[in-house]
C-alpha cells in the first residue's frame, strides 16, 4: 500500500507569525523592503546631486577668484588714492604758507648784505606745517656773515634759524654757509587761523 503524500510547507505557521521573532521577520520582509528601496533612492539622488554640487562649487570658486582680483586691484587703487590724498594735503599746506614763504624769501634776500652771494634757495614744508627756506650761500667777509645771521635771528618774520654747515673756503677767501630758516605766519594769516 502506498503511503499518503505529505505536504512539506516551508512557510511558518500562524503561531510563529504571532511570536516576537515572527513579527520582526514578517515586518522586515514586507515593510522593510520599502525602507531599503527608499534609502537606495536617496543614495542615488545624493550621488547624482554631487555632479550639480561640483559644478556649483566650480562656479563659486571662479566667482571668488574674480572678486578677489577686483578687491586686490581696488586695494592698490586705495593705496594710490591715499598717497595722492596725502600729497594733496601737503600741497594744500604749502599753498597756505606760500605767502609767508614768499615773504620769508624776500626777508632773507633783503637782510643779506653785498658780501652774501646765494648759490641756491629752496622752499619746503617744515614739520610744524609752516614753510621752511633752505639756502646755500657764500659770504666773503666775517663781518658780513655775523651781520647776516644776526639779522635773520632778530627778524620778526623768521621763527628759527638753523645752521646746517659753515666753513672757511680758502679758494674764495670767504665762508660757505648752509641755513634753514623757519617761517613765521604773517599777522593776517594768524588772524585767519585764530578766527577758524
Amino acid at each position: 500500500m502506498t503511503e499518503p503524500k505529505r505536504r512539506v510547507s516551508l512557510l511558518p505557521g500562524e503561531e510563529f507569525r504571532r511570536s516576537g521573532l515572527g513579527k520582526i521577520i514578517y515586518w522586515t520582509t514586507s515593510t522593510g523592503r520599502y525602507v531599503v528601496v527608499l534609502v537606495e533612492f536617496i543614495v542615488i539622488l545624493a550621488f547624482l546631486s554631487r555632479f550639480w554640487l561640483d559644478r556649483k562649487n566650480a562656479d563659486l570658486s571662479e566667482e571668488i577668484r574674480q572678486e578677489k582680483a577686483i578687491i586686490e586691484s581696488v586695494g592698490e587703487f586705495e593705496e594710490d588714492f591715499a598717497a595722492l590724498q596725502k600729497q594733496l594735503g601737503q600741497i594744500k599746506q604749502m599753498l597756505e604758507t606760500e605767502g609767508a614763504g614768499k615773504e620769508a624769501l624776500e626777508t632773507v634776500v633783503n637782510l643779506s648784505s653785498g658780501d652774501v652771494v646765494f648759490e641756491s634757495i629752496s622752499q619746503s614744508l617744515g614739520e610744524d606745517g609752516l614753510g621752511m627756506v633752505s639756502l646755500e650761500a657764500t659770504v666773503y667777509s666775517e663781518r658780513g656773515l655775523v651781520s647776516f645771521i644776526k639779522a635773520l635771528s632778530e627778524s620778526p618774520k623768521v621763527s628759527t634759524v638753523k645752521i646746517d654747515n659753515i666753513g672757511k673756503d680758502a679758494k674764495i677767501s670767504g665762508y660757505r654757509l648752509g641755513l634753514q630758516v623757519g617761517i613765521n605766519k604773517t599777522v593776517k594769516e594768524k588772524e585767519v587761523a585764530d578766527g577758524q
